[in-house]
């Protein structure tokens, strides 16, 4: 799992510099399987089917559209307005109004489990390893993780000023879109352009720290974001 560990950490590094739609799920499954251990590689290579990292880690989403159940495996709501540690997440992971694990931690921690069990079928382990490829990726993602009762940013439409935009009136979205899909680095969303330009900047010290962490450190590290970058600029939403 040292390797993972890597994986885990290349993400946290480049899922803030883009989108958290197809491609910038692509772009850093893509440098993932690029960093990973020849050992780690021939593990999961059976699961891949002949597929990349890449490919499988849209899968989630898509896979969400008929089955909503699987929403609530995408994020936690960890609220900006307080101030949180590490130690406070159990608490958060069970008070989203769905069952106790239907939250993006204790999926993750499931994959882990299921992937390294003997006792999980071959189809479990790919369908583990998509979602664990897709909720690291979604982890890294400040709304996936933070709240300002406004469900991660789906309930705060914001205007954003784009310098090709055709109106001085800019776009009126909601802040987790935003986030998603608007948020470019490039006009070019190629992930092997994007990963390769970032895989390039990766060095041994990144690598090193990166080799260190939980999955609960990384979801604080996410919050930060949210609470300290995103939110204190914007209006408390008060849920009615």
């Amino acid at each position: 799992m040292t390797s993972f560990k890597v994986f885990f950490g290349i993400l946290l590094w480049v899922l803030p510099a883009f989108p958290w739609g197809s491609v910038g799920h692509k772009t850093v499954a893509r440098i993932a399987e690029d960093n990973l251990s020849p050992t780690a590689m021939a593990k999961i290579k059976p699961l891949l089917a002949g597929k990349t990292l890449e490919e499988i880690s849209i899968w989630p989403d898509i896979y969400k559209r008929n089955h909503p159940n699987t929403g609530p495996w995408h994020y936690i709501n960890l609220p900006v307005r307080k101030t949180l540690s590490v130690s406070d997440m159990p608490m958060y992971c069970s008070s989203n109004g769905h069952h106790p694990t239907d939250n993006i931690i204790d999926q993750i921690h499931k994959n882990i489990r299921e992937l390294k069990s003997s006792n999980t079928t071959f189809s479990e382990k790919q369908y583990a390893l998509s979602f664990l490829v897709h909720l690291i990726g979604d982890l890294h993602m400040p709304l996936h993780v933070g709240d300002d009762n406004d469900l991660g940013g789906n309930q705060k439409q914001v205007r954003y000023f784009s310098p090709v935009s055709r109106s001085n009136k800019g776009h009126v979205t909601n802040l987790h879109s935003l986030w998603d899909n608007l948020v470019e680095v490039k006009a070019i969303e190629d992930p092997d352009y994007l990963g390769r330009e970032l895989e390039g900047k990766i060095t041994s010290a990144d690598r090193a720290a990166w080799d260190t962490g939980t999955v609960e450190d990384w979801a604080m590290e996410s919050y930060a974001v949210a609470k300290k970058t995103i939110y204190p600029s914007l209006p408390v939403r008060d849920r009615k």
